[in-house]
C-alpha cells in the first residue's frame, strides 16, 4: 500500500499536503479561529490534503465556471489512509453548528478523490487495489458521541453517492483504526 501512497503523492500538487505540526496531524479550520482543532491519530503512513484554500477554485476546478453557485465547493480534507488490504479515503468536512452544504461538499469531495484514485491506478499500469470511501462531518453541534471502544461504527448512507458517513464531535481526538470499518 505504501507504493499507492507514494503515487498519490507524486501526482496530487505538494501545495495541497498537509504536514504534521510537532509530529501530530490536526483539521482545522482557517476562516474560524474558534473551530476546535482535531487531532488525527493513526498506526501508519498517511496522506492529508487540504483542497479548501483561497484559491482552491482556480486551482483545483480551473476548467468550471466559478459563478455558478455550489459548482465548485469542496470538503475541507481529504485523507488516504492504508489499513490492512484496503485504502481508506475519508472525506472530511469542518462545520460549526449550520451543516449547510456538508453533504455536497462530501459528495464532491468523494468525487475528486475517486477521480485521484482512478489516475492513481491508471499511473500504476491498471494495478488492482481496494478502496473504501468514509466521509467524516466534524461539528460542534449537539450529537451523540461515538464511542472508540464500539464493535459497529454508526455510518449512514450520505445521499445519491451511498457514500458512508459518520458525525463526529469536533475537537475531539478522531482514530482511524477505529473507523476502517
Amino acid at each position: 500500500m505504501t507504493d499507492i501512497l507514494q503515487k498519490i503523492e507524486e501526482i496530487i500538487k505538494r501545495e495541497f499536503l498537509i504536514t504534521p505540526q510537532g509530529g501530530s496531524y490536526f483539521l482545522i479550520e482557517p476562516q474560524e479561529p474558534l473551530f476546535p482543532s482535531t487531532l488525527i491519530k493513526q498506526k501508519g503512513k498517511m496522506l492529508i490534503y487540504s483542497f479548501d484554500t483561497k484559491d482552491s477554485n482556480s486551482a483545483i476546478f480551473p476548467i468550471f465556471n466559478h459563478s455558478v453557485s455550489n459548482l465548485t465547493s469542496i470538503a475541507d480534507y481529504i485523507i488516504f489512509y492504508p489499513k490492512n488490504d484496503s485504502l481508506f479515503v475519508f472525506i472530511c468536512n469542518l462545520k460549526s453548528k449550520n451543516r449547510t452544504g456538508a453533504n455536497a461538499q462530501a459528495e464532491a469531495g468523494f468525487l475528486l478523490s475517486e477521480y485521484i484514485m482512478k489516475t492513481t491506478q491508471r499511473m500504476m499500469n491498471f494495478k488492482e487495489f481496494k478502496v473504501e470511501y468514509r466521509s467524516l462531518l466534524f461539528w460542534q453541534g449537539n450529537i451523540s458521541r461515538f464511542q472508540s471502544s464500539s464493535k459497529s461504527v454508526p455510518y449512514d448512507i450520505l445521499g445519491n453517492s451511498k457514500l458512508k458517513n459518520l458525525r463526529l464531535e469536533a475537537g475531539q481526538d478522531c482514530f482511524l483504526d477505529v473507523l476502517c470499518v
